[in-house]
């Protein structure tokens, strides 16, 4: 091993030849025409760029989808392993250093790999190892993306959901053949052993090492060319551990990769995901391939729109139920687990509507009624009369147990009339209260009777 295979932070390529003549190439996607794309080609350009110019975004980018053409999700984890180094460990440096343009790459990228990934999915059990992977190094690229409040306006949420998607569905594909088959690891180092890149023919695939340790900005011709015998030993030994590193990280990520319950188990716990920000849905509203698949959104939607429609009064508290059911099964022996589930019963009974609250209604309306029923006897009974004292005591009587707690419809009512005159906040409060309370009530009443999990 010399340091003639190392691959070194890259400048500005924009003046070389190999750039223009990739640049025209990848052009073509979209060219009115559609004239097809020589990836091998593109991937050729790309290694004479790395070993003259160094790795940057943009040719690591096109790199990357060029790989995936050719060799698919294996090339794809190529690509991706180094860009993931190279935003991780030389973001301050990297080209472009405008940071809209990074951005513009980036989106770039995702957008043509969801679209290959359409074009050609992984529909073989066997895939699974490098989808694994896929998800690793997105995961990885979106933390980096994060640090530097990108993430969203990236949109890496998109291809991260579609490999997630399809890892699901082939995990639930049934097993064809238990003999377990060869584990494909992700190209991510340049082999000692590497040919030359010459030309534009196409090249065998190479490992390639990308050095993120590399510190130094000079050429390498420099480091070629310098007569320090001390150096061949160092060197040797960085690319031997390069190389070590590449091939047993992979396989203890695939080797120590939670089973499938697992991952259902962490895919129940994850939050929600928010809804798009208006600038996130500005920006995607101009994405040319949204308009193409207007037609599965639009389904897509509708069938969560359905689901959420479908939800039972209570899904919250059943959901919260359920969690809680299965911690108890899965950590019977926890004294957290049973701590949780009595501070959450107590929560919910504290939140509930009191049981003295829910009689005022019908005694009030007992009391009416029996009030209508007195005066009608004393109508047919001549001479026979209520005095003023009695009705008084009967009336207040009544409004005291109407008053007991106030109906959720009144409730609301009031916050209409308030909020068409610019009502307060305290009032919104007592609507949210009041309709907490009595959905509470009602999930109470349902574990009672024995309706509940």
């Amino acid at each position: 091993m010399t340091s003639e295979v190392k691959l070194k932070t890259g400048g500005d390529p924009r003046s070389l030849p190999d750039y223009a003549a990739l640049r025209d190439e990848i052009s073509k996607l979209t060219h009115p025409a559609r004239p097809d794309v020589d990836w091998r080609y593109v991937e050729t350009l790309c290694l004479r760029l790395y070993e003259h110019n160094g790795v940057e975004l943009q040719t690591a980018s096109w790199y990357t989808i060029a790989r995936m053409h050719t060799t698919g999700l294996s090339g794809l984890n190529e690509g991706l392993a180094l860009i993931v180094a190279l935003t991780r460990h030389h973001w301050s440096v990297m080209w472009p250093l405008n940071t809209h343009a990074r951005l513009e790459i980036i989106t770039g990228l995702f957008n043509r790999l969801q679209k290959t990934l359409r074009a050609m999915p992984p529909d073989d059990r066997d895939n699974l190892p490098l989808l694994y992977q896929t998800e690793t190094f997105l995961k990885a690229l979106s933390d980096t993306l994060a640090r530097h409040e990108l993430k969203q306006s990236s949109k890496v949420a998109l291809p991260e959901a579609m490999v997630k998607g399809y890892i699901t569905r082939l995990e639930n594909q049934p097993v064809q053949d238990e003999a377990s088959s060869p584990v494909t690891l992700p190209a991510q180092a340049l082999r000692s052993d590497a040919p030359d890149v010459q030309g534009h023919q196409p090249l065998p695939h190479s490992r390639l090492v990308y050095v993120v340790s590399e510190t130094k900005t000079e050429p390498t011709s420099s480091l070629q060319n310098s007569p320090s015998t001390f150096l061949k030993p160092f060197v040797t030994g960085v690319c031997a551990a390069l190389l070590t590193v590449s091939v047993v990280i992979p396989g203890w990520q695939f080797l120590t990769q939670p089973s499938p319950a697992e991952q259902q188990l962490r895919a129940l716990l994850a939050p929600p995901p928010d809804v798009l920000s208006a600038d996130q849905m500005t920006q995607l509203s101009r994405t040319p391939s949204l308009l193409n698949h207007a037609s599965e959104w639009i389904t897509l939607s509708g069938q969560q729109i359905t689901r959420l429609t479908e939800l039972p009064l209570a899904y919250n508290l059943q959901r919260s139920a359920q969690l809680l059911q299965q911690l108890m099964v899965l950590f019977p022996d926890n004294p957290r687990v049973q701590e949780m589930v009595d501070n959450w019963q107590k929560s919910v009974r504290s939140r509930a509507l009191p049981e003295e609250a829910m009689t005022g209604w019908n005694e009030g309306m007992t009391r009416l009624q029996q009030l209508a029923e007195r005066l009608n006897r004393l109508d047919e009974q001549r001479g026979k009369y209520m005095t003023v004292s009695e009705l008084k005591t009967e009336v207040f009587g009544i409004m005291q147990a109407f008053n007991r707690h106030i109906p959720a419809e009144e409730q609301l009512r009031r916050y209409g009339e308030a909020h068409n005159q610019n009502g307060s906040e305290q009032q919104q409060k007592k609507v949210e209260n009041g309709l907490v309370e009595l959905v509470s009530r009602y999930w109470v009443l349902t574990q009672t009777s024995g309706q509940g999990t």
